[in-house]
């Protein structure tokens, strides 16, 4: 039985303050069955609990898990980045917009 972590995902759980009683916390769960939402074959999207905030708020990563044996933590993402992202995103689409009309009000 072996949990691993790609540098990526270290580097990454580190900046948000997931520390390694989080992760080993969450890695009982997923050997105790509790994989959360399958993706592919041995592929899973897992939450993840950042300090003081719960798992349902907190992080998510996507894990392989194969047989029983090996965790390998791939990929983590904090669920208010993702957040942030689309809401920077739909202002940018809505500047853009404006632009387009005042420039067609000007022509």
């Amino acid at each position: 039985m072996g949990v691993y972590l790609t540098p990526d995902f270290d580097k990454e759980r580190r900046r948000l303050g997931i520390t390694d009683k989080i992760i080993c916390k969450t890695a009982r769960k997923v050997f105790s069955g509790l994989r959360g939402n399958q993706l592919g074959k041995f592929t899973y999207k897992r939450r993840i609990a950042l300090p003081k905030v719960s798992e349902r708020d907190g992080a998510r990563s996507i894990i392989f898990f194969n047989d029983g044996k090996h965790l390998y933590f791939f990929y983590l993402y904090a669920k208010s980045s993702l957040a942030k992202k689309k809401r920077k995103a739909k202002r940018l689409k809505m500047q853009k917009q404006t632009f387009f009309v005042i420039l067609r009000r000007i022509l």
